[in-house]
């Protein structure tokens, strides 16, 4: 991990406050940690995904562990032994995949959102050039000129 030692403090509400501190927990990341996530476009909730696949690997994991004894106190392999390997291999395989579809899903969310916000930022940076633009015309023709 980096060596943290600049701090950068920012001005909020209460109510702001509030909800960072609530959507942290949520993710259960640090105050810190969900700020750097949200600053450098990394979804917060991937934490989450990561968690939950780690949790369902691990458990997947002993299943494996108990059909690898029974298979070594008995000095042999049955099919159904093999089948039940196979299938938690396979559980670890699809558990992965759903995984990575939804933190594809959540990046491309993200990176959507982050284009429409650009674009409606830009959509009122127009606007307001267009009104000071129609300001400056209305004093130009105010004074006769």
């Amino acid at each position: 991990m980096a060596n943290r030692t600049v701090w950068k403090a920012f001005r909020c509400t209460e109510d702001e406050a509030a909800k960072i501190a609530e959507q942290a927990e949520r993710n259960g990341l640090s105050e810190s940690d969900y700020m750097r996530r949200k600053i450098f476009q990394l979804p917060p909730e991937t934490n989450q995904l990561l968690v939950e696949l780690k949790n369902s690997i691990l458990k997947i994991g002993t299943n494996i562990n108990q059909v690898v004894r029974s298979c070594n106190s008995r000095r042999f392999i049955t099919n159904m032994d093999y089948r039940e390997l196979a299938e938690y291999l396979e559980k670890i395989d699809r558990k992965y995949y759903e995984t990575v579809q939804l933190l594809r899903v959540q990046n491309e969310n993200l990176f959507y959102e982050a284009e429409h916000d650009d674009e409606k930022e830009n959509e009122k940076n127009h606007e307001a050039s267009a009104a000071d633009a129609g300001k400056a015309k209305s004093k130009k023709a105010g004074r006769g000129g």
